[in-house]
């Protein structure tokens, strides 16, 4: 979260997009290229007369395709964050778990250059929780890593084999929010110890 949302704040704070007030090529101009410089899965931009439903001036992520249709829940939050920013003028972050589209959300005003702090436009800044984020995870932690929500795997590099799905159906994971443990071995014979660390309204499996 706190990368993403350091993200949307420096692409806020930077001169050409605080220059742009609300043209749509000068936002692809001043955004397009700095998707990819921060890694970022999506980067978008909404005005500041945003209300829930409305699209994005600028949208700046990956055309959407039947599997990664963004759910309800996704768009509540990141609508939720939006709004928040608008009212607060402080940045926002939020993750949506979900089985379609979860994703790591940073959110950020523009305020116009002619100061007065008025915002006139809002960054998102969002990374997607799929399975390219899973291994990325694997290899920072050199653990297997998975996320699991009302026993949905969102995305995970645990070995199927260890039997762990079958675990989450009868419910390894503490809904109180206790960390539990259990050992499990997999397909290569070689045991290891599953860990459920549930986290706000997600869970978490190292």
């Amino acid at each position: 979260e706190e990368q993403a949302v350091l993200s949307a704040k420096f692409v806020a704070n930077l001169p050409e997009m605080q220059a742009t007030n609300n043209d749509k090529a000068l936002v692809e101009q001043a955004l397009a290229p700095r998707k990819a410089e921060l890694g970022l899965q999506e980067l978008s931009y909404y005005t500041s007369d945003f209300i829930p439903g409305n699209l994005p001036l600028y949208y700046g992520g990956p055309v959407v395709t039947r599997r990664l249709q963004v759910s309800e829940h996704t768009l509540e939050i990141r609508e939720d964050l939006i709004l928040r920013v608008l009212r607060t003028g402080e940045a926002a972050s939020g993750i949506a778990i979900a089985p379609q589209s979860s994703q790591i959300i940073g959110v950020a005003s523009v305020t116009s250059m002619s100061g007065g702090g008025q915002i006139h436009g809002l960054v998102l800044a969002i990374f997607y929780l799929d399975d390219s984020f899973a291994t990325e995870m694997r290899d920072i932690l050199g653990a297997d890593v998975g996320v699991v929500k009302d026993n949905d795997i969102i995305v995970s590099t645990i070995d199927r084999a260890s039997g762990y799905e079958l675990l989450l159906q009868q419910k390894f994971i503490d809904p109180a929010g206790a960390v539990t443990a259990k050992n499990v071995t997999y397909g290569d014979g070689v045991q290891r110890r599953l860990v459920s660390c549930p986290e706000r309204e997600s869970s978490s499996l190292t």
